[in-house]
């Protein structure tokens, strides 16, 4: 059954504070995700490790802002590290934390080094924290039609990261498969400004829906009693869509 059929709609129970870390928080999808959780009356703390602010973070309600830990970070090296180190430049212990989300995605046309770098390494490197930590749900956004075996970087390296996550026995992996992303608001990408032309024949979906669809899943895992080790889910595009207009 597809994804157990969005999990029945999404078994909605009373959950509260949850804990996340958000891993490319300043990002287009990852703005729009850090907005939602500290909009959530389920989430109580937010973690984001970057190496700036954004201007949006500067002037949040006092109870949001609370809610918001911000670790200043030169690069992604740190979460390769081991627990101890980890919680030191963190000041706090994950061990409690609910889910990590990975926002990551750079440009092929940075080189294939650094692409490689963000979207593989730093992935893995995300989706450690989930092992040392028990942090029992890693959730990712990948690209719809990524493949190991492609000829272009792009999806090739999307679909070898898809590939080495699930071999890591998180209790649950989520991997999300949007399309275009019409409406990145500071990192918008040449295809995807071409296809918002030709949404008919492109599957598409806008940043703060793909945002949702993130959310509304992590609140019906955090629901489920049941964390089976190597869980993973996979969402389509029109998987997300539906995610995303889910009242949970």
């Amino acid at each position: 059954m597809e994804n157990e059929l969005l999990f029945n709609k999404m078994e909605n129970k009373n959950v509260k504070g949850l804990r996340a870390v958000v891993i490319g928080a300043t990002g287009s999808v990852g703005r729009d995700l850090v907005d939602i959780l500290l909009g959530s009356d389920k989430y109580s703390l937010v973690v984001v490790p970057v190496r700036r602010t954004i201007d949006r973070w500067e002037n949040l309600s006092k109870e949001k802002s609370d809610k918001l830990k911000i670790i200043k970070i030169e690069d992604l090296n740190i979460l390769n590290e081991d627990k101890s180190k980890i919680q030191r430049v963190f000041d706090l212990d994950l061990q409690n934390f609910s889910s990590v989300f990975c926002c990551l995605g750079s440009r092929v046309n940075q080189g294939e080094e650094m692409f490689t770098r963000v979207d593989y390494t730093y992935v893995m490197y995300s989706a450690s924290l989930c092992k040392k930590f028990n942090i029992p749900h890693f959730s990712l956004v990948s690209s719809a039609g990524t493949n190991s075996s492609s000829w272009f970087l792009y999806l090739r390296v999307k679909g070898r990261v898809e590939d080495d996550l699930k071999k890591l026995d998180i209790s649950n992996l989520s991997i999300f498969k949007p399309g275009f992303i019409a409406d990145r608001d500071n990192d918008s990408r040449c295809g995807e400004g071409f296809a918002k032309y030709f949404c008919c024949c492109f599957p598409n979906i806008s940043s703060r829906n793909l945002a949702l669809g993130l959310y509304n899943e992590s609140i019906s895992i955090n629901n489920k009693s049941n964390n089976d080790v190597g869980l993973s889910r996979t969402y389509e595009n029109s998987n997300i869509v539906e995610l995303s207009r889910l009242n949970l």
